[in-house]
């Protein structure tokens, strides 16, 4: 028989226990014996229990069998065969909403009791890969494109589905099918977080999602999500079956990479301006300033990241209002707006500059407002010297002709 398997036999009369037990471990069980409700559902939740022989009537006033079983079946799933002295349709009808394997009148004989018993761990184990099955036909209906995997932990074999292979350029079923084949290949730059993933999730039983590089036939890699879930966890709270999804992200994870170069080739360009930038996201709160705008201020990027811009020690305060009505305009959709304004340098002058201001889309629809500023400082001092010599030529003319 292998395994010596524990029953858990519930009975309330004392010798019809004693007889029961002894046949069962003649036949090679193991037997634990109860005589009520509240302990059996005790015992079932405290001790690993294979098969339960449970009495329907367990005496006048205390918990019925059928409560009993109810309650051990909300906690674990472990076959229940019930016992009575009655064949009566009144006593069948009380389990006939309990999940049971058997129906055994007392009197029936040793014979009936085993074999009853011996059918109710078959249907068990039956039952039982049914729902394996059912599990891995919903995960791979949910799949859809993607490869799906059933892990046995025990003895590290696994089944992978056609498109785990053809997802790696391999014919359906080309390599071993295990843990170990897993583990080969992956990329040597994931491989440690990999397995740290997955041992994390065997101990703690939660699932997993993670991102990582598989080899692909052809010597190349391809990026994988997978994702798993630990089922089959015993008594123990040990594991001993995983199942979950590979999908291919090869195309995003490219699509990421060449955003990436494409975003720090636009952070260098703007870095390496020679007119100062700087972008606030719609609440007003500065995100970044560049290199050139640290220069026409002279504070540091401290100075400005993470604060309001009404807030930042360069704004004059005659000009809150002013820019506090612009800045509401643009995040509204009015027109870009190229305004000139006044600053404080922080040693204590007092510049002019031109701002092209206005609202940008990024990523995921979201919306920034940019400022590209550009010192024009000399430039009015320039224009000011001229329209004073102008004027003062225009007067002496005026005083010729006089």
């Amino acid at each position: 028989m292998g395994t010596k398997k524990t029953i858990l036999l519930v009975e309330d009369e004392a010798l019809i226990a004693l007889n029961e037990k002894a046949i069962l471990e003649n036949r090679g069980f193991h037997v634990l014996t109860v005589y009520n409700g509240k302990k059996a559902i005790e015992t079932a939740q405290n001790e690993n229990i294979d098969l339960v022989l449970m009495d329907i009537d367990l005496g006048f006033g205390a918990m019925e069998g059928t409560e009993a079983a109810a309650a051990i079946l909300q906690e674990k799933e472990v076959p229940i065969i019930f016992l009575t002295n009655h064949s009566e349709k009144e006593m069948v009808d009380k389990v006939k909403d309990i999940t049971r394997y058997g129906y055994v009148l007392k009197t029936a004989g040793e014979f009936v009791l085993i074999e009853a018993i011996t059918m109710a761990f078959e249907l068990f184990k039956a039952f039982q890969e049914i729902k394996r099955k059912e599990q891995q036909l919903e995960l791979a209906m949910d799949a859809e494109d993607h490869g799906y995997w059933d892990w046995d932990i025990d003895t590290n074999n696994a089944y992978f589905s056609p498109r785990y292979f053809t997802m790696l350029g391999y014919e359906p079923f080309e390599f071993p099918s295990n843990f170990k084949t897993w583990e080969k290949l992956l990329h040597p730059e994931d491989m440690q977080k990999t397995l740290d993933t997955v041992g994390n999730s065997i101990q703690t039983g939660m699932p997993f999602e993670m991102e990582f590089r598989m080899k692909t036939k052809s010597g190349g890699w391809k990026w994988i999500r997978g994702k798993g879930k630990i089922y089959s966890i015993d008594d123990e709270g040990k594991p001993h079956r995983a199942v979950g999804t590979h999908e291919d992200i090869t195309a995003r994870k490219t699509a990421e990479e060449k955003l990436q170069e494409s975003e720090e080739k636009y952070r260098n360009l703007v870095e390496l301006s020679p007119d100062g930038i700087i972008t606030l996201n719609l609440k007003g709160t500065i995100l970044s300033v560049n290199r050139a705008f640290l220069e026409l201020t002279g504070y540091s990027r401290e100075d400005f990241v993470g604060k309001n811009f009404l807030k930042i020690p360069t704004l004059i305060k005659q000009n809150f209002q002013t820019y506090s009505r612009l800045f509401t305009k643009i995040i509204n959709g009015k027109p870009d707006k190229c305004i000139e304004f006044q600053w404080k340098h922080n040693k204590g002058e007092i510049r002019m500059g031109q701002a092209m201001v206005k609202l940008i889309k990024i990523r995921n629809n979201t919306r920034i407002v940019q400022g590209i500023i550009r010192d024009i400082t000399k430039h009015k001092a320039v224009e000011e010297n001229l329209k004073k010599a102008l004027a003062e030529q225009s007067q002496l003319l005026q005083d010729k002709e006089y």
